[in-house]
């Protein structure tokens, strides 16, 4: 019990540095450059492409249809469940993911729609679909990464990254990923072979990660457009690949993600031709449209929790 006080202490301070890290690196680098943008000049922007500004916010229903996909299939065969309700799980976790330190409230949010008994074997795919989302973020960002390295000071040659791809591949399709450990840590010796991952889930959540992974991407492309940032689609893929893989492993509550991915997309766009100001504003309407929105949504879901009956785990 100490020690998850400790760890959850540890969270909220980390979180805490992180804002401020932020928040001061963006203070000092728009004050040092005058920021110019106002809000009559970026609302002449939107009205010259509000057709795609409005895509953008078509793409975010989509977005999270495809994770409320991922979301029933690989509870399928364990836990029933339509795709509407799959949806509303998903959107409740959303809620408590961003009032929570590194969004860890997800897990919660999404157990409103699992039984007691099968809450323990849900979390376990949940968080397959975590990892499978990561994995694809990380090679996305890898790849994305040799094709800017020749604006920064690091870079990595293609062969290592090529290793490193097939290497996270492999890992991730030949591990044998069941849920053992846990009956083990409960001093259960039951069977829980029915709780390995097969291969062709596998394959079919990291199709659909792949087909989220481009949306979002999509969405931040076409909201850099809308800013006024010209680029070739090589280089949009490179910036925001490498930005996303970036903030994925920096631990962030909702607000310390907002201003991490803000700093993160004015550093990088300010190396291949100040555009800094514009990526801010992008990458800020990008976390509202794909977030905010579907957070508020998600508190219609929660709002009769038994909040004393949520986290009460049957034993295995």
């Amino acid at each position: 019990m100490k020690r998850a006080k400790l760890y959850k202490l540890g969270n909220i301070v980390l979180s805490g540095v992180i804002i401020l890290l932020s928040i001061y690196y963006l203070k000092i680098e728009l004050l040092s450059r005058n920021f110019e943008l106002t809000i009559d000049e970026l609302l002449a922007l939107f009205s010259k492409d509000v057709e795609l500004l409005l895509l953008v916010v078509l793409f975010m229903p989509l977005n999270w249809s495809v994770e409320a996909l991922k979301w029933k299939q690989i509870l399928y065969g364990n836990v029933k469940m339509t795709f509407g309700k799959a949806l509303r799980s998903v959107l409740s976790g959303v809620t408590f993911a961003i009032i929570t330190p590194n969004g860890i409230g997800e897990y919660g949010g999404r157990l409103l729609s699992i039984s007691r008994e099968n809450r323990a074997k849900a979390l376990f795919l949940n968080s397959f679909l975590s990892l499978s989302q990561l994995l694809i973020t990380t090679i996305g960002g890898l790849l994305g990464y040799l094709i800017i390295q020749q604006y920064f000071s690091f870079s990595i040659h293609y062969l290592v990254v090529i290793l490193i791809v097939i290497a996270l591949l492999l890992i991730y399709f030949l591990t044998k990923l069941n849920f053992n450990f846990f009956a083990k840590i409960r001093g259960n010796n039951q069977d829980n072979s029915e709780w390995i991952i097969p291969k062709r889930q596998r394959v079919n959540t990291l199709g659909l990660s792949f087909l989220r992974y481009c949306i979002f991407c999509l969405q931040f492309a076409l909201l850099l457009h809308v800013c006024g940032i010209e680029s070739t689609t090589l280089i949009y893929y490179g910036l925001i690949s490498t930005i996303y893989l970036v903030a994925a492993v920096i631990p962030t509550g909702w607000i310390s993600n907002l201003l991490v991915r803000a700093s993160l997309s004015f550093y990088f766009f300010e190396q291949i031709g100040d555009f800094g100001e514009e990526a801010v504003v992008a990458s800020s309407i990008l976390w509202i449209i794909n977030l905010f929105i579907p957070a508020l949504v998600g508190l219609v879901f929660i709002r009769n929790v038994n909040w004393l009956r949520l986290f009460k785990f049957k034993t295995i």
